[in-house]
């Protein structure tokens, strides 16, 4: 049972890893290239860019905490 619990971990922990990099490219505008309405995109970028990187290094630390077990 122990086992299993430690996959779980490492499979979220690579999940929340993988998240959190999606969100720093978000945040960096370098996610998506070639948006359908540019002036929308970057509206948003401006709105949340800010969030989108704090909570990605946030979601990456606390993936590599789960790939750790810490």
């Amino acid at each position: 049972m122990i086992k299993m619990l430690e996959w779980w971990n490492r499979i979220f922990g690579l999940i929340f890893i993988f998240g959190g990099i999606y969100c720093v490219l978000c945040g960096y505008g370098i996610f998506p290239r070639n948006p359908k309405d540019p002036e929308k995109a970057d509206e948003r970028h401006k709105k949340y860019g800010t969030i989108e990187k704090i909570m990605g290094f946030v979601l990456m630390a606390y993936g590599v905490k789960d790939l750790l077990g810490l």
